[in-house]
């Protein structure tokens, strides 16, 4: 009778955190009326468990069980997001850093914590309403208001704006304002930078040593994405009465130029990544209705990543001459998270 009653209580329970409609103490409550007993230390283990496997660990090791649950409920709440994205009637690729981190965590890979996660979209329509479906499904119902920036073409760029500040300086920028004045060749422009970057101490000399590689695997003909970047709409939950729970990362919402002819989801992705920088990121993910991943793998990402590889396709340094701030940051970023140069020449 016990083992019916345990079985009937798991289901329930089930039942109800896939609606979202009890919170971590409900849920306790109910366990330990129904199993006799209290069973925080076997729920918390499971939250945990969740975590560790599912989010890079991320929020594991916040204390008390009613402040785990939240991350808890806060990722699975973030994967009903993204999920939802597959019945929108236009492609949504979710592609790059934070695929690869999950692809990663999956693997039992030690795996980076993720600053964010791109979603690439190609209709003007679906790009104003997954911000409204970011508040309806994931920032509502956990109390939180919705900040958000916004970078249009049509504006003017900072093309630089996503990546890290603590290279920056007066001198670069008078640098790069300097280079587009004249016609410098590629190789010439990357020695420049990082002869600037040592002069200024912005990078250790250490640092400067490994990066100097990479005139090694620079691509022999630098060639543009196939798609123009139109508008970034960034967003983050934020709160003044709550912590913002550690599993939620702030989104890019990115419009694409995605031709007319791609209306699926995998081939959107691959034009997506055909389009990417770096081998390691040419990964994206689809959430499925169990709300677990499936990936998506282009160019051999998968043993890029498996082994730590810092491969470069042919997107990279391509573009204006500002393009190569900008990318060196980006091949600092992957550096510092434990990837190295291929053994072999791509």
């Amino acid at each position: 009778m016990r083992a019916v009653v345990d079985i009937l209580v798991k289901i329930v329970l089930q039942c109800c955190e896939e609606l979202y409609i009890l919170t971590g103490a409900e849920r306790l409550r109910i366990s330990s009326v129904a199993q006799g007993f209290s069973p925080r230390r076997k729920v918390l283990l499971e939250y945990r468990r969740w975590l560790c496997t599912q989010e890079s660990s991320r929020g594991y090791f916040l204390p008390g069980i009613h402040r785990i649950y939240r991350e808890y409920h806060a990722s699975k709440l973030q994967r009903c997001y993204l999920h939802r994205l597959r019945a929108m009637e236009s492609p949504c690729v979710v592609a790059g850093g934070f695929a690869s981190a999950m692809f990663l965590a999956q693997a039992s890979v030690c795996a980076w914590h993720t600053n964010d996660i791109d979603i690439f979209v190609g209709d003007k329509d679906i790009f104003k309403r997954l911000l409204h479906l970011y508040k309806e499904v994931l920032a509502d119902p956990l109390h939180l208001q919705v900040q958000t920036s916004f970078w249009s073409r049509a504006r003017g760029s900072d093309e630089e704006c996503e990546y890290p500040h603590f290279l920056k300086s007066p001198r670069e920028r008078w640098h790069g304002e300097y280079e587009e004045s004249r016609a410098v060749p590629l190789r010439e422009r990357i020695e420049d930078w990082l002869q600037m970057a040592l002069i200024e101490e912005t990078i250790t000399p250490s640092m400067h040593k490994v990066l100097a590689r990479v005139r090694e695997f620079v691509p022999v003909e630098p060639t543009p994405q196939t798609y123009v970047i139109q508008a970034t709409l960034r967003a983050h939950c934020s709160s003044a009465q709550h912590d913002v729970p550690q599993a939620l990362v702030p989104l890019n919402i990115i419009l694409v130029t995605l031709p007319h002819h791609i209306t699926s989801g995998p081939a959107a992705a691959s034009f997506i990544c055909n389009g990417f920088d770096i081998t390691a990121c040419c990964t994206a993910l689809m959430v499925n209705d169990d709300l677990s991943f499936t990936f998506l793998e282009y160019h051999n990402a998968f043993d890029a990543l498996l082994h730590a590889e810092l491969i470069l396709r042919p997107p990279a340094f391509a573009g204006e001459t500002r393009n190569v701030p900008a990318q060196m940051r980006r091949l600092i970023k992957y550096l510092l998270r434990g990837f190295h140069w291929p053994s072999r020449q791509f």
